[in-house]
């Protein structure tokens, strides 16, 4: 008997060292699962970086080769941009290009994806060194950078084959890294459950060790989601415009799981001209792929817009841009342009839901009109636009598919629900998005991506007007139109408003040219109207240099001469020049009366 209580005893012991062994092995097993886990969901975060940072490149070798013919269609004479605005476009694009290559170098690739960034890198350097000389040589000697211009042009198309390339390449070293960091997150799973049983059935302390892995898993696993919202968050604006009268909202919520990356997308683009362009886009497709689609679009789009083309035309360039990309990539979206002043919207939709419009008595209908292909779709597509008249106070509301779109439902339902959460919605462009989501996912989640751009439109500015604008000379149109409607809702004269409007550009020129260096930054001005007396403050964070010249340095002569007031403050810290005015009285009904 006590043999055999020996023997069991040495048999229990036996089994228990197994147990202890196998679930060590497993374990082990398991903690090679999360290191690959891990390296493996790296690699696609690194390949994400650098498809960003390619297609940078990308984007700066198209606007270098921009600057390049900019420079010769001025020196003809076609153009009239001023030279110095030239020069100073060429230096930023090429430093620009410059720390998209730095980008690049500093990623820690290997391989054939390294090898052929290495390989374009090189090309591009010299591609926009000899940019850069083509610009100074058209600047200068027109007619030598014209015979200069077939080199430059074969060494584009040469470049551009080779980034076709490497973006393919990098596309789909991005769809391996993927697939290979779903099957190490499933064989992890795998391993870490057999552990688990293991210890349960053999080991209590090791359920307690298990258990700790899983937290460790739980752990990467939203550390890499966040990646993932990350890199979709990095796609979209980081801030929205800040202009007097205009209210803009916008939310993104990502519906795919894990580190997939939606194809939506939203812009908002100030142009030169002072009107706003809105954007609301939706690539086809849930992967990584389909974000650089729609990295690609949207800054192509934004490019479009930049350089003056309608809505229409953009499109139409936009469809041919998608098709050299790839003929079967394919997007739908609506772009929009809204003039401030005239209180209008053009519109072109290529195959995108319509934009809802709130009116100021809240009344909620879809700018619906004949629907064009989505972009990329046909080869030979055909966009048409819509100019809309809209009345002061009015809310444009542009979505994507997610936000309407239910399994199994018509479409035709989906749309009016969102047509009843818009009408029932407060007025603020933020509340609303807020107040839409909430009706429309209640107690839900989305399981596609969702995105929601707002543009509230002011009836009127106010008696007090503030505005944070870059440092920039093309800021001063958008600013000088935001001014004239401010003073002629003060109901100043014409020639209050010319005069006031000219003195407040002399010193915001003061502030962009004397009190900054080439770096960013901003400056501010602020307009309060009291008992008709106009106080105007512009306020900058610079030093001002000395006069360059004995032409310069008479704005503050113009300043005085078109108001009652001025004074300049000059600290360590900024500058602040202030403006006051007194306008001319509102003639009274009897007296209009009187003079008819």
């Amino acid at each position: 008997m006590r043999r055999v209580r020996v023997g069991l005893r040495a048999r229990l012991l036996g089994i228990g060292l197994l147990s202890v062994l196998l679930a060590l092995v497993i374990a082990q097993s398991a903690l090679a699962g999360l290191g690959q886990v891990h390296r493996s969901y790296h690699a696609v975060s690194l390949i994400s970086q650098a498809q960003r940072a390619h297609q940078d490149a990308d984007m700066m070798h198209d606007a270098l080769r921009a600057d390049v013919y900019n420079a010769v269609l001025v020196s003809r004479g076609v153009r009239t941009e001023r030279r110095d605005d030239l020069r100073r476009d060429i230096k930023r694009h090429v430093a620009t290009m410059h720390a998209d290559l730095r980008a690049i170098a500093r990623l820690p690739l290997s391989g054939r994806a390294a090898r052929s960034l290495d390989r374009v890198r090189a090309a591009l350097e010299a591609y926009t060194g000899g940019a850069a000389d083509l610009v100074d040589l058209a600047l200068s000697d027109v007619a030598s950078a014209e015979r200069a211009l077939a080199g430059f042009d074969q060494d584009f198309d040469r470049l551009a084959r080779q980034q076709a390339a490497v973006t393919a390449q990098l596309a789909s070293q991005a769809e391996r890294t993927k697939t290979d960091a779903e099957q190490a997150d499933a064989s992890a799973a795998r391993r870490i459950l057999l552990a688990s049983i293991l210890a349960m059935i053999g080991l209590l302390a090791l359920t307690g060790m298990l258990y700790r892995m899983g937290q460790n898993l739980a752990r990467l696993m939203a550390q890499q989601r966040g990646v993932a919202e990350t890199l979709q968050h990095s796609l979209l604006p980081d801030r929205l415009p800040d202009r007097p009268g205009l209210h803009f909202a916008a939310r993104y919520l990502p519906g795919a799981s894990g580190v997939e990356v939606g194809g939506d997308w939203y812009d908002v683009i100030e142009l030169p001209t002072g009107e706003i362009g809105l954007v609301m886009g939706d690539v086809v497709g849930h992967d990584i792929r389909a974000a650089s689609v729609m990295g690609h679009i949207r800054n192509a789009l934004r490019a479009y817009a930049l350089e003056g083309l309608s809505p229409a035309d953009a499109m139409g360039r936009l469809n041919r841009f998608v098709r050299q990309i790839d003929r079967d990539e394919m997007a739908t979206c609506v772009f929009a342009v809204f003039h401030p002043e005239a209180s209008t919207l053009l519109l072109a939709n290529a195959g995108h839901y319509p934009p809802v419009l709130v009116g100021p008595d809240r009344e909620a209908v879809f700018l619906e009109h004949t629907t064009s292909p989505p972009v990329g779709a046909v080869e030979d597509a055909v966009y048409t636009e819509r100019l809309y008249h809209l009345q002061p106070g009015t809310t444009v509301l542009l979505y994507t598919d997610g936000l309407i779109e239910r399994r199994g439902e018509p479409i035709g339902v989906g749309l009016e629900r969102l047509r009843r959460a818009v009408t029932d919605a407060p007025e603020p462009v933020e509340e609303m998005c807020e107040s839409v989501l909430a009706s429309l996912f209640a107690g839900t989640s989305s399981t596609d991506d969702v995105a929601l751009l707002a543009l509230g439109a002011q009836a009127v500015l106010g008696e007090h007007l503030r505005m944070t604008l870059p440092a920039q000379l093309g800021q001063l149109a958008p600013m000088r139109r935001t001014i004239d409607r401010w003073l002629t809702e003060a109901q100043a004269s014409p020639e209050e408003i010319f005069e006031l409007t000219v003195a407040t550009c002399e010193a915001a020129t003061n502030a962009i040219e004397h009190a900054y260096g080439p770096d960013e930054a901003t400056f501010e001005v602020t307009a309060t109207l009291h008992e008709r007396v106009v106080e105007i403050l512009v306020v900058d964070q610079g030093k001002w240099r000395p006069r360059r010249g004995a032409d310069r340095g008479r704005g503050l002569d113009v300043i005085r001469a078109f108001t009652h007031t001025v004074s300049v403050e000059s600290a360590g810290d900024g500058t602040t020049v202030r403006m006051t005015r007194r306008l001319s009285e509102v003639p009274s009904f009897e007296v209009w009366r009187g003079m008819a």
